[in-house]
């Protein structure tokens, strides 16, 4: 490793511990190095990192805390914590709140994990922060969760057109392969990430078979679309085989409350019974 890149570890064992924190009690500025180490060891290492973090916390530096509480979410979600992670976006957020020149992408992590968390009593709070941060968006990704975001909240919400005009918008996003900086060609891209949110949104833009768009190879087969088959393909792709839980109380809300007599239809793979008895018990 560089002289320089000793708080940069990627990986982490004891002799990397022993090394990190030789140099650090060497170092000036610890609260940066310790804030930049937890932010690389967030998702394969969220334990130490939270570490990292406590002992940044503890120190007097305050000018990184708004990064360093979006570091932290990070990590929860690594663990699976979404309720610590929703409470240290928020934090950020109280931080940027009072020191308007700090800038992070808590607003638009929170949105998007209340989006697609189906956190329904998040969705009043995550469509403000869409609206009142919009300005700050800017590569092609930024772009993309916004839309998917709001795409994911209209639906839920029963809002259909306006859902899939912003399904419509996120797929375009998602298959730009230039992001529209001069000599940042490739900064900022959608790329392969997000998948399972992909073929969600697909099935929004498609909703009743009205596809605007003939990019997406998925769009062009969904001619015969109906609430069933829709609500069913939410519990095959995430909604229901990854969290049949998210999937399951959004019987009670449109499009999928119109489709409970046809339970049949729903989710062939794994989950079939469970939903079958859990929708007849809502």
């Amino acid at each position: 490793m560089a002289r320089h890149d000793w708080y940069r570890n990627t990986d982490w064992n004891p002799a990397i511990e022993e090394a990190f924190f030789a140099k650090l009690r060497r170092a000036r500025n610890k609260a940066q190095y310790l804030r930049i180490q937890a932010s690389i060891l967030a998702q394969k290492h969220p334990v130490i990192a939270l570490r990292l973090l406590d002992q940044y916390f503890s120190l007097e530096e305050n000018f990184d805390h708004a990064q360093a509480h979006v570091d932290r979410a990070s990590a929860y979600l690594s663990l699976g914590d979404t309720t610590q992670a929703i409470s240290s976006y928020e934090a950020a957020l109280e931080v940027e709140d009072k020191r308007p020149n700090v800038i992070t992408g808590a607003w638009l992590n929170l949105a998007f994990l209340s989006a697609t968390q189906s956190i329904k009593a998040r969705y009043e709070q995550a469509l403000q922060l869409l609206q009142k941060h919009k300005p700050r968006l800017m590569f092609p990704v930024d772009f993309f969760r916004w839309h998917a975001a709001h795409a994911l909240i209209s639906f839920w919400l029963g809002d259909i057109a306006v859902a899939r005009e912003h399904a419509q918008i996120a797929l375009i996003v998602a298959a730009k392969d230039h992001s529209g900086f001069r000599y940042h060609a490739s900064i900022g891209l959608v790329g392969k990430k997000y998948e399972n949110i992909r073929q969600l949104l697909a099935e929004v833009a498609a909703w009743y078979g009205q596809t605007a768009l003939t990019a997406p190879s998925i769009l062009a087969r969904q001619e015969n679309f109906t609430a069933s088959r829709f609500c069913g393909r939410l519990a095959a792709i995430g909604y229901g085989r990854e969290r049949p839980e998210t999937f399951l109380k959004h019987f009670s809300a449109p499009p999928c409350n119109t489709t409970k007599q046809r339970i049949d239809d729903f989710a062939d793979g794994e989950n079939e019974t469970v939903l079958r008895q859990d929708a007849r018990r809502a």
